[in-house]
């Protein structure tokens, strides 16, 4: 999960939206995939007292918090989640990472983006706050039989980094 600020967003409908997805989304992946690893990747924007509180109360989550670039904690992931769009998902994308987006945008911020992501060419998936959807969408990622396919990670000259 790539994490944003987890403070206050004008584009976001309450002033907790980025926290109130980021509970929803974990406590929906574990609720499909009890013992899923989620990958947390905090920004340097990152609130880490509000992160700190959703890491207490997922105590029995396997939650982990990575400083590694997202695209390389990516390539090991199932599915790369954000709750507001993050250009990371432009390099997520290229190496063929499923990308899904749960956020709670406004009715504004939406009429602005035609009901979809800002950077749609980016984002497989595009949830405003529905849970149920959200559960729809993950349970569809996780039955895809490309699951758990190690994807490596070129170079402009094909050759293979990692």
């Amino acid at each position: 999960v790539i994490l944003g600020t987890l403070c206050s967003l004008q584009m976001m409908r309450t002033s907790l939206g980025m926290v109130e997805c980021l509970r929803e989304t974990i406590r929906g992946v574990i609720e499909l995939e009890k013992n899923a690893r989620i990958i947390l990747k905090p920004h340097v924007i990152t609130d880490t007292n509000s992160l700190d509180l959703i890491l207490q109360d997922f105590s029995e989550a396997d939650l982990r918090i990575c400083n590694m670039h997202p695209a390389i904690v990516g390539r090991f992931c199932d599915v790369a989640i954000c709750n507001a769009f993050t250009t990371a998902f432009v390099d997520i994308k290229f190496q063929g990472i499923t990308t899904l987006e749960y956020s709670d945008y406004t009715p504004k911020a939406l009429a602005s983006t035609s009901n979809m992501s800002v950077m749609p060419q980016h984002v497989d998936f595009f949830i405003n706050r529905n849970y149920p959807q959200l559960l729809i969408t993950l349970r569809r990622i996780f039955g895809s039989p490309n699951r758990h396919v190690v994807r490596p990670f070129f170079s402009v000259r094909d050759e293979v980094l990692i």
